[in-house]
């Protein structure tokens, strides 16, 4: 469950299994921010691809997305509701939709091995808010998973071989 002082809103848990994956390793404080910084990063290169930032725009929403096993406090808010999008590190101002997820689930979503969905719906992942505004846009963002990989696997985040189906 996130800390109170990530969010003001309660998650929802869809799936009756406890969220994340109980026998994984916490991520070390380091590993956590180079995940996080890749995802900013990832997010940004949508923000400034012309196609992409306006089709993200449609969810005309407000996301934060917190990584739940970090050690240290991650978020990042996607500004989805204007054009171009806009990423900021930490909670800024009220989202409409929140997600919890693990370090190793947005390394999986971002290699094309986990769609969010599928997250959510396995209790991976926990949400509040109207996710179906951030699922209609998940097939676009995902057109950036082969970027993604490139970028992780230069970085040691994966392995050049573990790359996902995209």
């Amino acid at each position: 469950m996130p800390d109170k002082d990530q969010s003001h809103a309660t998650p929802t848990l869809v799936a009756s299994q406890p969220a994340g994956r109980p026998t994984a390793e916490p991520p070390t404080a380091e590993q956590a921010q180079a995940v996080f910084s890749a995802f900013e990063r990832i997010m940004n290169v949508a923000a400034t691809h012309g196609e992409i930032g306006e089709r993200l725009a449609f969810a005309q929403t407000v996301t934060h997305v917190h990584l739940r096993d970090s050690p240290q406090h991650l978020t990042l808010t996607l500004l989805f509701d204007r054009v171009p999008i806009e990423v900021a590190e930490g909670p800024i101002g009220q989202p409409e939709i929140e997600l919890w997820i693990d370090t190793d689930d947005v390394l999986r979503f971002w290699t094309g091995e986990m769609h969010l969905a599928m997250g959510i719906m396995k209790g991976k992942i926990e949400f509040a808010g109207p996710v179906r505004k951030l699922l209609r846009i998940v097939p676009i963002a995902r057109r950036l998973v082969g970027d993604f990989q490139n970028m992780a696997a230069a970085e040691n985040l994966i392995r050049s071989d573990d790359r996902g189906a995209g």
